[in-house]
């Protein structure tokens, strides 16, 4: 199986390093309320920050949360945030991004945990709702289709996985961090760290080819 169909390509060492100062710079601007400013944040970050944060949330909370409403909040908490934080690298500010997604989907969960013990309020589909759905389905090109189903079957094998070598993989091929930034964020080297993520890597690719071999 290729790594390329599981996962986003593997940041390139020092990749993003000499963003940072234009980062800094558009988000003084868009908290100055420069549109162009936040839009090239957008446009620079969104790519990567929206499958994070639908990977994060999991099959449970998928079921409850709007991917897009998460993004666009911790987008604008970053914007004014981060007016008052210091970022050495650009690993460290997405690495301050990443976390400001986990406490987002972090407090969300407990509202949904508190109100799930309340009362069970969650609306089921119709039998017709499911028909629609699956005739929907049916009018996707075939290249749609394809790209779905794998983005579905990575988050089931994701799901599978322990919660510690989840986030690993996210933070590696989602928010870009380095080996030495992921180390320093367990407390671990940075060769440590790269067998830590060689390691999910493989958990991840087994998990997908026995989904594949399910399906």
């Amino acid at each position: 199986m290729k790594r390329e169909r599981i996962l986003p390509p593997e940041p390139e060492p020092g990749a993003g390093t000499e963003g940072l100062d234009s980062t800094l710079a558009d988000l003084e601007a868009a908290r100055a309320g420069d549109q162009e400013a936040a839009d090239r944040l957008w446009r620079r970050y969104s790519g990567r920050l929206v499958p994070a944060v639908r990977l994060r949330l999991g099959s449970r909370l998928r079921q409850r949360l709007e991917t897009m409403d998460i993004v666009q909040s911790v987008f604008l908490e970053a914007v004014t945030a981060s007016e008052e934080r210091e970022f050495g690298s650009e690993g460290q500010f997405r690495s301050w991004l990443s976390r400001l997604v986990e406490n987002r989907i972090r407090s969300k969960a407990r509202f949904y945990g508190r109100e799930k013990r309340r009362v069970d309020r969650e609306r089921r589909l119709s039998p017709e709702a499911d028909e629609a759905l699956a005739e929907d389905e049916d009018l996707l090109p075939e290249a749609l289709a394809a790209e779905r189903d794998e983005r579905e079957r990575l988050e089931q094998a994701l799901d599978l996985l322990p919660a510690s070598l989840r986030e690993i993989l996210l933070l590696r091929y989602f928010d870009e961090l380095s080996h030495r930034e992921i180390g320093e964020r367990y407390g671990k080297s940075e060769e440590a760290a790269r067998k830590m993520v060689q390691r999910a890597v493989d958990l991840l690719a087994r998990e997908v080819r026995r989904l594949g071999a399910a399906g």
